[in-house]
């Protein structure tokens, strides 16, 4: 990608549009994305809001037809308990866990307005036409291991299997909750992460005058509120994992779920800590690349490819050859979608990504495109970064800044090297899929699955393509009028 000074006059201009965004607009009010909304392998599932909750609009999905129905169910699921901690804090809601507290507010009442926008921000997140619905079509891809096509006769639990999926689903918007805090992400799904939701002015009546006050909530506070919203929602999610894992007779795909879950808040961890605490690991290793595929499988291949997958597995007794194929594919599929991800952060419109584009650069996050900066450039050029780096996460960079970071990926080809990583992990998964049997629903999933990969992948390389012809045409002048 050719880069220049105008490059990063657009960037500079696409970070103060960011910054100009309302702090708090109409929780939920969805905004046009780049890609119309649709999501990293098509727009399976999306969920619009009406007058009815459960208006649901079904694309084709990954890997069969035939799983339409179940999706629609999940999905339902996971709407239904997101209403419900609704009502937990508002007008008529439940009082959970006390014998000596009235059994419900009184109606005229609304206890928590705080409470009730962050959940409406939740569901907006969850109905996004932005959505993938990624995991539970694993879960129900690993409960259908042995059959050759999907349906009730090849998953006898299936209503126990879906309960389960709902709960990784939910799960899963728990964690994007937290990420959008961490990553002080202005857009999710194309529409305002809980913690942005939140912030704005709430009206208080006065218990003695009965007078209203406006009491305004700052970006500290909302980020609190969001972050236990988002506790809340992971016991939520956790009782429908549970009683799915029950229903099935199967309590070990709750160990599946949960070992990959906390290896991935562990790894979380880790990449806010970042280079700072980890470069002299990195150093003292002697396969720094494999170190970082760890560093990527831990952050999100394991959570979001090989626990559902494998937790599906164990809901219908998998085999321990078909769970280790399973696993094998998931590890090399999660990878290269982690890989991808840190490209797309980089690349990406920030209406889409929500994220600064250089935003992991300037906090010294483990992404591949750093890791690879780090193994590329020479002493003189990662002592400039790592000054970057020690800044912090708050400092705004200025437009020569930016211009340095935009010449450093071009100098090191640190896009298209991140993404041959994509396809050394694509076709490393593709070959792990081959030790299924080819006449079973499970190799023909886990095919479109990595198909799909493949496909991501492109778009990113063209996507990076077009990046680099805009610049050359904005360097020389031509199509300016």
């Amino acid at each position: 990608m050719a880069v220049t000074a105008a490059r990063a006059a657009a960037a500079a201009s696409r970070v103060h549009m960011r910054r100009s965004l309302p702090p708090c607009a109409v929780a939920g009010a969805p905004i046009s994305t780049p890609d119309g909304g649709h999501g990293l392998f098509s727009r399976h599932l999306a969920t619009r809001s009406s007058r009815s909750p459960h208006v649901r609009d079904l694309k084709t999905p990954v890997w069969s037809s035939a799983i339409g129905d179940s999706m629609g169910r999940i999905n339902a699921m996971v709407d239904d308990a997101i209403l419900e901690l609704r009502q937990l804090r508002t007008a008529g809601g439940a009082v959970v866990g006390s014998p000596t507290a009235p059994d419900r507010y009184p109606e005229e009442e609304r206890i928590s307005d705080e409470w009730a926008r962050g959940f409406d921000a939740l569901l907006a997140v969850h109905r996004s036409p932005g959505k993938h619905m990624l995991r539970p079509q694993l879960v129900l891809l690993g409960a259908s291991h042995s059959s050759a096509e999907f349906g009730p006769s090849a998953v006898p639990a299936l209503a126990a299997v879906e309960r389960f999926a709902a709960g990784v689903e939910l799960q899963h918007l728990f964690m994007l909750v937290h990420d959008d805090i961490i990553d002080r992400a202005t857009r999710r799904r194309g529409v305002m992460p809980v913690h942005v939701a939140l912030r704005g002015n709430y009206q208080l009546r006065d218990a003695e005058s009965g007078e209203t006050q406006t009491r305004y909530v700052g970006f500290k506070e909302a980020s609190a509120l969001a972050a236990l919203l988002g506790d809340v929602v992971h016991a939520r999610s956790m009782g429908l994992v549970f009683a799915g894992a029950q229903g099935a007779g199967s309590p070990t795909a709750v160990d599946v779920l949960l070992h990959h879950s906390y290896k991935a808040c562990a790894a979380q961890f880790d990449d806010v800590v970042g280079w700072r605490g980890m470069e002299h690991i990195f150093a003292r290793s002697e396969d720094p690349t494999n170190l970082m595929r760890q560093v990527l499988l831990d952050k999100g291949a394991r959570h979001t490819m090989c626990a559902p997958l494998m937790s599906g597995m164990r809901l219908s007794g998998a085999g321990p050859h078909v769970e280790l194929a399973g696993r094998v594919w998931g590890e090399h599929a999660g990878i290269a979608l982690q890989a991808m991800d840190d490209v797309a952060d980089l690349i990406g419109n920030f209406v889409t990504t929500g994220k600064d584009t250089f935003q992991d650069f300037r906090d010294g996050r483990l992404s591949l495109l750093l890791f690879l900066l780090w193994q590329r450039a020479p002493a003189s050029v990662w002592a400039d970064m790592s000054a970057f780096m020690s800044r912090g996460g708050d400092t705004v960079l200025m437009p020569h800044e930016r211009k340095f970071f935009f010449d450093i990926v071009d100098e090191f080809d640190l896009v298209t090297a991140a993404l041959d990583f994509c396809k050394t992990e694509i076709d490393a998964a593709e070959e792990a899929a081959q030790a299924l049997d080819p006449g079973r629903v499970l190799r023909f999933g886990l095919d479109k699955f990595t198909a799909g990969l493949r496909g991501h992948c492109r778009k990113l390389e063209l996507q990076a393509e077009s990046a680099g012809e805009d610049d050359d045409m904005a360097g020389s002048g031509a199509g300016m009028t």
